[in-house]
């Protein structure tokens, strides 16, 4: 008989036998739109209704309200609520304490308005993969926005091209996996594999260099996860060289200039890395306080006494990268519970041994194309990452709320079925 993670489903998946809270599960996929498709920013009106507080703050209080739900379902959601705590405590002593305090609300939309609430309202696998197919369905709707809009995001987290290029190759591997996925028809296949295509084009579009590192790495890591991987590396290779062929010759020089030691990009991202680092090493445990590197880097530019006075000074500007912002606005304690979150994350969506000996049928391919899906997602985040400043943009705390559902709809399934 299967194993199950009994104290993950003892919680969580309570809720399942309770009635259901239909307000909070259409405000959960609302919440989605708001924050994503961001129709705020297509009509000022709507924005001037504050509809992503009013919503936010509606799913906070149903995660309060059953937090004792989720407490002992993983660890992950502790470490999270540690994570908050910790942004939250620097508020007290970072030098700009206005922007730490912004920047801790944020942290607590994603955990009390997105990640618990996801736990919370997903309880099936029917309504997971409704979740899923609306997540490319939203990305789908923002490629063609990026189309549209000379490589160019909708606004807030999304506008600028590095950013919905980033969000775009975290979309990409669930239209990837489920235009192969047996559990779904046919036309829904098509449909989705038109979507992936769609994407990849708007991320050439963004001319994003980063964002074709983490398309290039998002590429090789669906190959590994892939079932069939010599098939799919010959298929990918061939639509990469029809990629190539088509690509304007302006997006090419762009591509290639990633190699260039002395471009100028290159060298001021090391600039900016090299100041947080020492920003880290200076305050090693706690950190600078959230969102307060932009308010400490040019203090360390003057300490460094690295090109002083030779250059145009850093003050006000972001690390361009979720490490060097991590490191030094966290310190040890923040980094080691975002570690602690990434190795969970593996864990939950990891292939289990037993998965194997339950027979197949449209919810097990389902659970099989989103298990791959979500750690090929994580992948090509974590290394898109490493050129821009994302550590409160709301992707890896999604991804990692989508872990903890499958862990949870993967246990259930395999107690059914077992």
């Amino acid at each position: 008989m299967p194993t199950t993670n009994s104290g993950q489903n003892a919680r969580i998946n309570r809720r399942a036998s309770q009635p259901e809270n239909r307000f909070f599960h259409y405000l959960f996929f609302l919440y989605l739109i708001i924050e994503f498709v961001r129709p705020q920013s297509l009509i000022p009106a709507i924005g001037l209704l504050r509809p992503a507080l009013i919503a936010g703050v509606c799913l906070a209080i149903f995660s309060i309200a059953n937090l004792k739900n989720s407490w002992d379902a993983d660890k992950s959601i502790r470490l999270l609520l540690i994570f908050f705590a910790l942004a939250a405590a620097s508020v007290l002593f970072a030098t700009n304490n206005f922007w730490a305090f912004q920047y801790t609300q944020l942290i607590f939309l994603y955990v009390f308005a997105a990640i618990i609430p996801m736990c919370l309202l997903i309880t099936t696998v029917e309504k997971f993969q409704t979740l899923l197919l609306f997540w490319v369905g939203i990305h789908t709707y923002l490629a063609l926005y990026c189309l549209t809009h000379g490589g160019k995001g909708p606004g807030g987290f999304l506008e600028d091209e590095n950013d919905i290029a980033l969000a775009l190759n975290v979309a990409i591997p669930f239209a990837y996996f489920f235009a192969q996925s047996a559990a779904l028809s046919t036309s829904r296949r098509i449909l989705i594999a038109v979507a992936g295509i769609v994407m990849v084009a708007a991320v050439v579009a963004t001319a994003s260099r980063g964002g074709f590192v983490g398309l290039a790495v998002t590429a090789a890591a669906a190959i590994w996860f892939s079932k069939q991987r010599v098939r799919n590396a010959f298929l990918l290779g061939a639509a990469a060289l029809v990629f190539w062929a088509l690509i304007p010759q302006e997006y090419k020089g762009e591509i290639q200039s990633i190699s260039d030691t002395e471009d100028n990009t290159r060298l001021d991202r090391i600039y900016s890395w090299t100041r947080g680092w020492e920003m880290f090493v200076d305050n090693p445990v706690f950190g600078v306080g959230v969102g307060n590197y932009p308010w400490r880097v040019a203090e360390y530019e003057i300490l460094s006494g690295s090109n002083y006075g030779q250059r145009k000074m850093l003050g006000g500007r972001a690390a361009h990268s979720l490490y060097f912002t991590l490191l030094p606005e966290t310190g040890s304690a923040g980094t080691l519970v975002v570690l602690g979150l990434l190795v969970g994350f593996f864990k939950n969506v990891r292939r289990r041994p037993e998965f194997q000996d339950i027979p197949e049928s449209r919810e097990w391919h389902f659970l099989d194309g989103a298990r791959r899906a979500i750690q090929v997602s994580m992948v090509g985040f974590l290394v898109t990452a490493i050129f821009i400043s994302v550590l409160y943009y709301p992707q890896m705390w999604y991804l990692i709320g989508l872990g903890l559902v499958f862990s949870a709809m993967y246990s259930k399934f395999a107690s059914d079925k077992g």
